[in-house]
């Protein structure tokens, strides 16, 4: 299964901020952590905080949990583009129906300001459904979430799931799988927008060979009560597809988000014609009775990468490997694939042989010392190197977060470790799911904007001697003090040159409002002298 992945590309040079100034440099070796570019942002499963990391692996920000009735953190956490955070919590009674132990229990999404004020709450905690694992805001405000769906022998009867997948211990109780998309801002009982129940596309043992696009209703070993365990979800908004993966059968599943709640439910109608069924799946054609190779052991994490990326289109998955005979060397990699499309944007599949790709697109498989049991994450960044988390890597120590260029040479490696939320102790920190965020994320500029941490004023100007910038947000022009005779230049995030003046008085201002949002890195050489100083924001 291996895979050397891309031809090599030439170095890259990294850009950081270094306590409000910048510098060119190499991204540094392991063990000291220098993002190219970005934040980190995670909550472990069960604690009372959430906590932004910078490029240097230190916390940003933090938000504490502790005053809230819900402060057990659940599975995921996301910065949302207002600067606030999207979190998931854990309810604080279990209900009847769904049983101790099917986790990660949540139940609650909310939206939470810098100062830990709850805004909105949407809770589903019922005899019937339970939210867990993965959600992802949308871009119109609301949020896809996915759900246990407890069923009865009764329910399986009627629709082809072999009963003896049930738990012999009360209550007998299948959890299936449902994920619905939320308005949480509107009326209460309307807030349920969309909805997908795995239960409507079940099709009979003996007839999963020839429908691979529903789910073979003899199937895979339960874990206790759980059938599915779903443990990540996505989307692509561009192409209105929802990419989920599943932990107890090793796959990835693609579904059509651009259906009606009735479409969803069936196999026709949708953008794609197909209902609800799935578009794609990969990982373990097993599943639908084929006699090709498992290819996956346990998968955490989808992401879609962003057209705009080296591997764009592509879908990126750590993969956990609970199996070493998956890999020579029993750990676990990351994984990404390109989807298979013909001109029109279908997915092609032959008859009689499981969904392609063979092989992965790109591969990361380092030769030792590379391994998670559960969770994790993968993300690809702008510059093609790859962003990873290792939930709960051998050694134990915390979670690990390490970047690797596209021929997997460790750029850096990096042990996460933060003290409880009232005190400076620093101990292992087991993130179930981290998220990254570029620089120039309005949801970082918002947030540091909201905490008073960014103004428009260089930070480390502030003595009346220094040159000072400032930039006009009513009439979008960029004023300099101060900085007589000297050469101002503003670059990117990633350090890419994008404005250059020349000052020749005291006071002089120039139009910089073409500039999109942002932060941007400035760098002043006032009589011929170098200094680096800081960022600005321009908004």
């Amino acid at each position: 299964m291996r895979k050397k992945g891309f031809s090599m590309r030439k170095k890259l040079i990294s850009v950081f901020l270094l306590a409000g100034a910048f510098s060119y440099a190499n991204v540094a070796a392991a063990d000291s952590m220098a993002l190219s570019d970005g934040y980190v942002l995670c909550g472990a499963y069960s604690g009372k905080f959430t906590v932004l990391i910078d490029q240097h692996g230190d916390a940003a920000y933090r938000w504490n949990h502790t005053n809230l009735p819900d402060s057990l953190n659940g599975y995921v956490v996301y910065l949302l583009q207002n600067g606030n955070l999207l979190r998931s919590s854990q309810v604080n009674q279990r209900t009847d129906t769904i049983p101790p132990g099917s986790g990660p229990i949540q139940g609650i999404v909310e939206e939470i300001d810098p100062n830990g004020a709850v805004i909105w709450q949407y809770r589903l905690a019922n005899d019937t459904f339970l939210l867990h694992h993965d959600m992802k805001p949308l871009s119109n405000g609301n949020f896809i979430a996915v759900a246990f769906e407890a069923k009865t022998i009764a329910d399986a009867k009627k629709v082809g799931v072999d009963t003896a997948l049930f738990p012999r211990t009360n209550p007998k109780i299948l959890l299936s799988e449902r994920i619905i998309e939320v308005n949480p801002r509107a009326e209460k009982g309307e807030e349920i927008v969309w909805d997908w129940h795995l239960w409507d596309h079940i099709t009979p043992k003996n007839q999963a060979a020839e429908h691979p696009e529903l789910f073979n209703g003899s199937a895979g070993k339960p874990s206790g009560n759980q059938w599915v365990h779903l443990n990540g979800i996505t989307i692509c908004e561009e192409r209105d597809l929802i990419v989920f993966t599943s932990r107890l059968f090793s796959e990835l599943f693609i579904i059509d988000h651009g259906t009606t709640i009735q479409e969803a439910a069936g196999h026709i109608g949708g953008k794609r014609g197909k209902g609800g069924d799935f578009l794609y799946r990969w990982g373990n054609p097993t599943n639908y009775d084929t006699t090709a190779t498992q290819r996956i052991n346990v998968l955490h994490c989808p992401t879609w990468i962003p057209d705009e990326y080296p591997g764009g289109g592509h879908i990126l998955f750590f993969h956990n490997n609970m199996s070493p005979t998956m890999s020579s060397e029993g750990l676990s990699e990351v994984v990404e694939i390109a989807l298979p499309l013909d001109a029109e944007g279908n997915f092609i599949k032959s008859p009689g042989v499981p969904f392609g790709p063979e092989e992965p697109a790109w591969l990361y498989a380092p030769s030792d010392s590379f391994y998670s049991m559960a969770m994790s994450s993968a993300f690809r960044l702008a510059n093609g190197n790859t962003l990873i988390h290792e939930a709960f890597p051998s050694a134990g120590r915390g979670g690990i977060l390490r970047e690797v260029t596209v021929d997997q040479k460790l750029l850096w490696k990096f042990t996460m470790q933060f003290g409880d939320t009232g005190g400076t102790r620093r101990s292992s920190f087991m993130p179930a799911k981290v998220m990254y965020y570029p620089s120039n994320y309005a949801g970082i500029t918002n947030l540091f904007i909201k905490i008073g941490k960014l103004g428009s004023r260089l930070p480390n100007n502030r003595d009346g001697v220094h040159p000072r910038l400032h930039f006009n947000h009513a009439n979008g022009r960029l004023f300099v003090d101060r900085a007589a005779g000297s050469e101002i230049r503003l670059f990117t995030l990633q350090g890419k040159p994008v404005a250059q003046f020349r000052v020749e008085t005291e006071r002089c201002s120039f139009k910089a409002g073409s500039l999109p949002r942002g932060l941007y890195l400035v760098k002043i050489s006032p009589n011929g002298r170098v200094v680096t100083t800081g960022a600005i924001l321009i908004r």
